[in-house]
């Protein structure tokens, strides 16, 4: 054990503390740090506390209070962690620690926040569907009720912030505002906080204004495809939202959509998909396992009750709902987690011809057009399955809406080559 207290303050705790020597290196150190001892993270946290908490005074090292107050430091970070060490040392530890700095009482306040905002997730006045960040238990609570609510949650959030004429350009400040997902930042992700607007692209060279030809998958007028995916974070819950225009129409996408077997072709994150139980012609209970963020083998699962309904405009809604249910046990390869009511909304657009252009006379042009909004509400643990689209890590969120297009454009060409085909055939 005294081994390994000598290799935590030479190693971590020192360049975690030696902000002058690399701000950089300090603040990888502090993440580092926080990840070794996050019970949710690493099963060996425990064992990185009890070296911790044997440390005493030597945790000054950390200079927890520089990161704090400066600007450039890593602050939610080192609140969290001098969080977990109040925990197990106690309050009088960490106002040693911090040598009862201004940065002491920065710590007081953030803890005062949070305690407040875990009371508030467990208030029975809030909905129901959004504070209780547990499945919805169906011995308790019918399975048509669950999934009207989710329905209902899935069009508030897909239609939040427009207006009834459209979208709407007037912002509520007093609520979460969405986020560009492409320009986030790991702590801005964290702390909820927007980021700054980018600055304007470099205008492009004479030999390369010539027009690009438009992929089949766009978005709507107005909408830069790089900022279709954003996010807000509220409660405990972050809530993404995925924008884009595909060419085909309404019942298609929905065929598409609700056909378990077929999710893998298009998902990306997707591993496997199950259809447990039919309660209706429109309700069903689904297991879905997809790809954890740390690896490519570890795997979150869920057991989720789906609906979907139409809509008045000719629109189609498709909602998922966490649930409790012996129909699908908890198994041991798998890490269940949570999904706060999550869908899909589909609204048909006006036909246009196809936004490819392409010699081949086996592609037809689309006869119609659908916007797809997805919608996930996601808890602490459910979020990390998107936390690397949110910070702009990956793309297997836009990929995945592209497949669809691409999955629904190989099959009308298909059926298109068929059809040709039987009407070329001779006659006998």
């Amino acid at each position: 054990m005294d081994r390994e207290k000598r290799n935590a303050i030479g190693g971590l705790i020192g360049a975690c503390g030696n902000q002058r020597y690399s701000r950089v290196a300090s603040r990888a150190a502090l993440d580092l740090i926080c990840r070794l001892t996050d019970c949710e993270r690493n099963r060996h946290a425990n064992t990185y506390i009890d070296v911790f908490k044997g440390l005493g005074l030597a945790l000054r090292r950390l200079n927890l209070s520089n990161h704090i107050m400066e600007q450039r430091g890593s602050r939610l970070r080192a609140l969290r962690l001098l969080g977990a060490l109040e925990e197990h040392l106690g309050e009088n530890a960490v106002k040693e620690i911090l040598d009862n700095t201004p940065a002491y009482a920065n710590f007081k306040d953030w803890a005062l926040k949070e305690s407040h905002t875990t009371v508030r997730k467990h208030t029975l006045e809030e909905d129901s569907s959004r504070s209780a960040l547990s499945p919805a238990n169906l011995a308790d609570i019918p399975p048509n009720i669950v999934a009207a609510q989710a329905i209902k949650e899935v069009l508030r959030a897909a239609r939040d912030g427009e207006s009834k004429e459209g979208r709407s350009s007037i912002v509520d400040k007093t609520a979460p505002q969405w986020i560009q997902a492409t320009l986030a930042d790991k702590e801005i992700l964290e702390e909820g906080i927007a980021p700054p607007e980018p600055p304007s692209p470099p205008p492009m060279p004479r030999a390369s204004t010539r027009p690009l030809p438009i992929p089949r998958m766009t978005t709507m007028p107005g909408l830069n495809p790089e900022r279709t995916l954003e996010y807000k974070c509220h409660g405990g819950v972050t809530t993404v939202r995925l924008r884009a225009v595909i060419d085909f129409g309404v019942d298609e996408v929905m065929k598409l959509l609700l056909d378990t077997k077929r999710t893998k072709d298009w998902n990306v994150k997707h591993h496997r998909s199950q259809l447990v139980h039919s309660i209706s012609s429109k309700l069903d209970l689904i297991h879905e396992v997809f790809k954890g963020f740390s690896s490519p083998y570890k795997y979150r699962d869920f057991a989720l009750l789906r609906t979907w309904d139409e809509l008045p405009n000719g629109g189609r809604v498709i909602a998922h709902r966490s649930i409790m249910t012996q129909k699908i046990p908890e198994q041991k390869d798998l890490r269940r987690a949570v999904l706060l009511p999550t869908g899909y909304l589909l609204e048909p657009l006006a036909a246009r011809e196809s936004s490819q252009e392409t010699k081949d006379d086996v592609d037809p042009p689309p006869p119609e057009v659908t916007e797809i909004t997805f919608i996930a509400q996601m808890t602490r643990e459910s979020v990390l399955l998107v936390t690397p689209d949110l910070l702009g890590e990956t793309t297997e969120l836009i990929d995945s809406m592209k497949n669809i297009n691409k999955v629904l454009t190989k099959e009308a060409r298909e059926k298109y080559v068929k059809s040709t085909r039987s009407m070329r055939a001779p006659k006998a």
